[in-house]
């Protein structure tokens, strides 16, 4: 890599290029290369890089009041930018505020809560309480201190926390 840094963990690699507002079309171009420069290598060492499955997150803050094209040339193919991406279980998203990953992580647990909820008879009441704690505390654990730095992500966690205390206690919605 000559412009980008590289993280890579199993199978999945990420290249990461920062710059200046008036430089991301410099900065556009360089990953570019960086991309050409995987394929080679990918080439030499006889693997193929799954084209589909490349994507690309421009991140900035919300506050600018405009961005120039963001548009990525990858050897031909064009690609705009994700709204959000996906990274090793975690949703990134173009303002880092992690409302898609605090979205999707509700849905699971309000998924798994509406359904134990429906067969809350089946259960005696401590039961309930443990099947809480394994399946939802940890993920609700993590997820609040993986998004604490977005009150808009923490308050979608609230929600799902509140549902989790009116599963356990067996309380109306």
């Amino acid at each position: 890599m000559k412009n980008s840094i590289c993280r890579a963990y199993a199978d999945d690699t990420t290249i990461e290029c920062r710059a200046a507002r008036e430089k991301i079309p410099d900065a556009l171009t360089k990953l570019a290369q960086d991309h050409h420069n995987i394929l080679d290598w990918c080439s030499c060492n006889s693997l193929k890089l799954n084209e589909g499955k490349t994507e690309y997150l421009a991140v900035y803050s919300p506050s600018l009041p405009s961005m120039p094209d963001l548009t990525l040339d990858l050897d031909g193919i064009k690609k705009a930018p994700q709204s959000h991406m996906r990274v090793l279980g975690v949703f990134y998203d173009k303002h880092l505020n992690f409302l898609e990953h605090a979205r999707r992580k509700s849905e699971k647990i309000t998924g798994f809560l509406f359904a134990l909820s429906a067969k809350r008879d089946a259960f005696p009441g401590s039961s309930i309480k443990l099947l809480v704690n394994n399946f939802v505390k940890s993920v609700l654990i993590y997820e609040m201190s993986s998004t604490s730095s977005s009150d808009v992500a923490m308050n979608q966690l609230q929600l799902s926390q509140n549902f989790c205390l009116r599963v356990i206690f067996g309380l109306p919605r």
